[in-house]
């Protein structure tokens, strides 16, 4: 399957989107911090992101459905064999801490399966990307390209954990314990898969 166009595309609207979630972090009086249901905080960052992204894939692709975070879902969507799937910005709670831990997710699904995914990380200028068939890649703004590798690390007493900054659980303690896991660090947004994919810590949490 070519999905040349379709990388294309994702990865460069990730980027725009990026841009104009740091214009609005830069500036922390622009944020207009609301909820949505109950505790879910919705920011300006968050509406320009998906404006960006939305636009860009509806003129480059009409045909595909798009199913965003940020807006009403279309069910129609159920009936198309392609649909984006975006989250315009992942982890709105580490944009409002101001700790860099975000991204810009946008995925494509083939009759509801997964096919491609690009991930920007605004604060640093990472894009990670991948496709079916074709691996998984980082661009950062020294080098382009670079294949990704996970960890090959099978000691338990070695393992690095990630795990997430705003969602702990009892289960989680038990899991540390258990395994004497000491070494781990906590993330936010779907940053933690992407330290996962290139090898930095073994576990997701």
């Amino acid at each position: 399957m070519d999905l040349e166009k379709e990388l294309a595309v994702a990865k460069e609207a990730a980027v725009q989107a990026g841009y104009a979630i740091m214009d609005v972090y830069e500036n922390a009086e622009d944020m207009q911090i609301t909820y949505k249901d109950g505790d879910m905080p919705l920011t300006a960052a968050d509406k320009a992101s998906n404006r960006i992204i939305v636009d860009a894939l509806k003129k480059a692709f009409p045909d595909y459905a798009i199913l965003s975070e940020e807006e009403k879902d279309d069910l129609s969507r159920l009936e198309n064999d392609y649909c984006f799937v975006v989250d315009p910005l992942d982890g709105t709670k580490e944009f409002i801490k101001r700790n860099g831990q975000f991204t810009v997710n946008i995925a494509l699904s083939y009759r509801h399966h997964s096919i491609m995914g690009v991930i920007y990380v605004p604060v640093t200028g990472e894009l990670y990307y991948a496709a079916q068939g074709q691996g998984a890649f980082l661009d950062t703004k020294d080098k382009k390209g670079e294949k990704l590798q996970v960890s090959d690390c099978t000691d338990m007493k070695e393992l690095r954990m990630v795990m997430s900054s705003s969602h702990g659980c009892e289960q989680m303690d038990q899991l540390l314990e258990k395994y004497q896991i000491s070494n781990f660090v906590k993330m936010g947004s779907s940053l933690k898969g992407c330290v996962v994919a290139k090898g930095d810590v073994e576990p997701h949490t």
